[in-house]
């Protein structure tokens, strides 16, 4: 094992990380919006009608962070609340209009800021996902 090139790979996917955080935070508060309620957002548009507690695990928090955040999109006008039509206990969640158009613009800005990706090139930038993926996978 190459321990150099480990410790390096480790310190620059940390300042890489806090890199693009710091530029999709700026982002996240010109829609007035945490990363972590447009994370929500984005989960609800890929599985519409999910319950609170399926949520929760996708978006590794813990259910009552869940329910907190969740409460200030509700109020916001994002995301509503149903009781499920099979199941009275159930409360599904869905994404309201101004919440899909919220989650578009957001993705839309961040895209733009990471154009300068382009100047990689896709082929290296395809590599590089697919090297994250299975560093992920080994993790896990």
């Amino acid at each position: 094992m190459n321990q150099p090139l480990i410790k390096n790979i480790m310190l620059s996917l940390r300042e890489l990380r806090k890199e693009t955080h710091t530029m999709l935070e700026e982002q996240s508060k010109k829609y007035q919006l945490s990363m972590t309620q447009i994370f929500v957002l984005d989960r609800i548009r890929k599985s519409p009608k999910i319950s609170l507690r399926e949520l929760a695990k996708c978006v590794n928090l813990s259910p009552s962070t869940t329910s907190e955040v969740v409460e200030k999109m509700v109020q916001s006008e994002l995301v509503i609340r149903e009781q499920s039509d099979t199941n009275r206990r159930r409360i599904e969640l869905s994404l309201t209009e101004k919440g899909l158009t919220t989650l578009k613009s957001t993705y839309a800005d961040w895209i733009e800021d990471f154009a300068i990706f382009d100047e990689i090139g896709e082929e290296k930038l395809q590599i590089f996902y697919e090297t994250q993926q299975e560093m992920i996978e080994l993790l896990k």
